[in-house]
């Protein structure tokens, strides 16, 4: 088992970045969506690489119509 994967597992045991899961507390989206930075580094890198694919389409349909 690599570092990477222990560190998942021990975010994962203690809510995911030190949120706790005692009832009544926000742990289950806040958690999923900021506390590994990693996650929003992704979603970062996904929504530049979804804007390049629709500015490249809408590009091509701007050539088309002229």
């Amino acid at each position: 088992m690599n570092l990477m994967m222990r560190r998942y597992i021990a975010l994962d045991r203690h809510g995911m970045g030190g949120v706790g899961k005692l009832p009544g507390k926000a742990a289950g989206l806040p958690a999923l969506l900021f506390y590994p930075i990693e996650y929003l580094v992704f979603y970062a890198i996904g929504v530049c690489v979804l804007m390049v694919v629709l500015i490249l389409l809408a590009a091509r349909w701007m050539v088309r119509l002229q």
